[in-house]
């Protein structure tokens, strides 16, 4: 190949989104890993909840008429669905919607949201540094229990100049066994507190190592929620520029995601304005 025709090829490749893309399709499949690729992973994980960004329920967005969300198997990327499944890989959530070409700051976050909800404790103050080896810093005294779901955040795409997707998606997994541990563990941390009140020079500690005092008067216990320290979150969060009509792959140690923008050559979008 001349340098001529390399210098063409590359200035094909960095032009930008073509402005007469007005209306975008995003088609998004979640997905766990095998076991024969988990198997080789066996590392902790720190919970990191994903933080809190303002996304829009799809399907609430095209009944207002701002989107066409595009029911399965209708939807994007069918075949590469049927053939993960194919090969091992757990569906955990898809999505196709069309919706307005739009900029960074005008930019809709689309929720991301499947499964069963799951009621979170906030994390202790010192369980980490026994339990998972994470740095817990913030103050929890006064944080509330979260509900999240198996699958849960969010996914944008925008065009400044150049096509550009940014997401951030988590699964949750509780861990029965170590729920039940913690749970011992802490009844009877509060047995032996009990037993220590009479003695206020012993400095009482709790399970997770941090100095404890007992709880409030009248404090609520939520049966069904989980510790942090019990809750295995897998994130994917990241922003990159794509290209226009290419299928591209986001890789994870436990869940991977396909993700491709489109030009939809038909749909049922109201123009702005009308």
């Amino acid at each position: 190949m001349t340098r001529l025709g390399s210098g063409v090829i590359a200035f094909w490749l960095a032009l930008p989104l073509s402005a007469a893309a007005d209306v975008l399709q995003l088609d998004l499949v979640l997905f766990t890993q095998p076991s024969w690729i988990t198997a080789r992973d066996n590392g902790r994980w720190d919970y990191q909840a994903p933080p809190q960004t303002p996304s829009i329920d799809p399907l609430q967005a095209a009944q207002a008429g701002d989107a066409v969300v595009i029911e399965s198997p209708e939807g994007g990327l069918t075949a590469e669905v049927e053939r993960l499944q194919a090969q091992g890989y757990t569906l955990l959530e898809r999505l196709s919607v069309q919706f307005q070409q739009s900029r960074h700051d005008q930019a809709i976050a689309w929720q991301i949201r499947a499964g069963d909800p799951l009621l979170v404790e906030p994390p202790r103050l010192g369980a980490a540094s026994n339990l998972m080896g994470s740095q817990w810093y913030d103050d929890t005294t006064t944080r509330q229990p979260q509900t999240h779901y198996t699958v849960d955040g969010w996914v944008r795409a925008w065009v400044d100049r150049y096509l550009f997707v940014e997401f951030d998606i988590a699964q949750f997994v509780g861990d029965q066994q170590r729920r039940e541990d913690i749970q011992s563990r802490s009844t009877n941390w509060a047995g032996n507190l009990d037993s220590t009140l009479s003695a206020p020079t012993t400095q009482a500690y709790s399970p997770f190592g941090s100095p404890a005092s007992p709880a409030p008067s009248g404090a609520l216990s939520t049966l069904d929620a989980w510790p942090a320290e019990a809750v295995d979150v897998f994130r994917l969060h990241e922003r990159k520029r794509l290209r226009l009509n290419e299928l591209h792959y986001f890789d994870h140690p436990r869940i991977g995601m396909l993700i491709q923008v489109t030009e939809p050559p038909s749909t049922t979008l109201a123009e702005p304005g009308s």
